[in-house]
């Protein structure tokens, strides 16, 4: 497939993801769609924009603060924007991105702290920045498949929740989040 030195392509992509905190690992997978815009800077290099949304599906990541209070966290909604170099024109074609990605999380602390019952729900978004290396291959006039190793860091976040009668549960978690994942993504170009 012979491409243009701008091109803009769309499509669709599938995610098979590992989540780390600390030793708790969870596997999920996420279904979306991605926009891109590329340019060729010289006869077989491209740099270019790509942007992303995910629908994580509904995965759920239990964590331990002591014996007595859990802190779960669920994903749902994804979204990315990053830049990539990739080599263009041949018949297979590596590929690196750079950026940032954000996911809407909604997380509930519960158990016991002292012999008061807790249990506090919030919603936040997680904002950190992520990594792809990939192979990007024509299948036909227009179409084209690519395959990416995805590495995102999320960094700490530290929760602090109060409770009634002015009682704070310390919930200071070191919650250093990391997510590796295999995308597959279908485009087409025009």
């Amino acid at each position: 497939m012979e491409l243009s030195p701008t091109r803009s392509a769309t499509g669709f992509n599938y995610s098979i993801n590992t989540f780390v905190n600390g030793s708790h690992r969870d596997i999920d997978t996420s279904i979306g769609v991605f926009g891109q815009y590329r340019h060729a800077i010289n006869p077989s290099t491209a740099i270019g924009i790509h942007l992303a949304y995910r629908q994580d599906d509904s995965v759920y990541r239990d964590y331990q603060i002591n014996r007595s209070v859990n802190f779960t966290v669920s994903a749902d909604n994804a979204y990315e924007v990053l830049g990539f170099v990739a080599r263009h024109g041949k018949a297979v074609n590596p590929f690196v991105m750079l950026g940032v990605r954000q996911v809407e999380t909604e997380s509930l602390l519960s158990g016991m702290v002292s012999i008061t019952p807790v249990q506090q729900s919030s919603e936040d978004d997680l904002t950190g920045w992520t990594f792809a290396a990939g192979v990007e291959m024509p299948l036909a006039q227009n179409w084209f498949a690519q395959m990416a190793v995805q590495y995102t860091d999320y960094g700490e976040e530290i929760e602090t929740t109060q409770t009634g009668g002015g009682l704070t549960v310390p919930t200071s978690i070191d919650f250093d989040l990391q997510q590796t994942g295999l995308r597959f993504a279908l485009g087409y170009a025009f």
